[in-house]
């Protein structure tokens, strides 16, 4: 039944997403889409700290759950590798959100990234993106990834740091709901729908100012992030 409502969801979706180029009309459309697809799965997302409004966000990754999370909670512009735009269901998420790709292992594009990431990070929406580069079974935070934290610096915007991890009361977050290595899309997603009670609970820090460059900046909001997982 989650199932059916959710593909329900997502045809609706398909053939109703805003046809304006604004950010503010795609992540408004966004966040509702996230809302709905969370009803359908019958997930329910549990915040402490406060949801920025601008500024750049930056979280680890467990789940392509982590984007409809974050995204159900206000209006927000995401990076993603451009691969996930062939995901099912993240692609037609992203397909209509204004989200910024980031062409992996293709230098020429990478300077569009940025000044996309900068223009974005001069209006009142907040940018997220996983700087740990892929997503994991939460048992700890991988190492960030430092080149999208160049655009904050170019900005000046303060960085804020989040953390994501999930409960349920039957399966096992860190297999049924953390999508990660070898899983498959559709049989994951067909375990998900079954589980009970499934929360996710995200951790926002305080903002903070960037460092002396990216590499220490990316340093110093990995270990941020570290502490609010060892206080989840």
């Amino acid at each position: 039944m989650r199932l059916l409502k959710l593909f329900s969801v997502i045809l609706r979706s398909n053939l109703a997403g805003p046809r304006q180029p604004d950010l503010h009309t795609r992540t408004a459309w966004q966040q509702i889409l996230s809302q709905r697809l969370l009803a359908a799965l019958d997930i329910q997302v549990i915040t402490t700290g406060t949801f920025p409004t601008s500024g750049l966000l930056v979280s680890n990754h467990l789940s392509y759950l982590d984007t409809i999370a974050l995204g159900s909670l206000g209006k927000i512009v995401f990076v993603s590798k451009s691969e996930v735009m062939k995901w099912p269901l993240i692609g037609t998420l992203l397909k209509h959100s204004g989200t910024i790709l980031a062409h992996r292992n293709q230098p020429l594009k990478a300077a569009q990234t940025a000044r996309e990431i900068q223009a974005a990070l001069k209006l009142p929406l907040p940018v997220a993106f996983f700087p740990e580069g892929t997503s994991s079974d939460g048992s700890s935070v991988l190492p960030f990834r430092s080149t999208l934290f160049q655009p904050a610096h170019a900005a000046m915007v303060p960085i804020i740091p989040a953390h994501i991890h999930y409960t349920s009361d039957t399966g096992n977050p860190s297999h049924d709901i953390a999508y990660h290595r070898d899983h498959s899309f559709f049989p994951h997603l067909a375990k998900l729908a079954t589980l009970k009670n499934v929360r996710a609970h995200i951790h926002f820090g305080s903002p903070q100012p960037v460092h002396e460059n990216r590499k220490q900046t990316a340093l110093h909001f990995h270990r941020q992030v570290i502490l609010l997982f060892e206080h989840r």
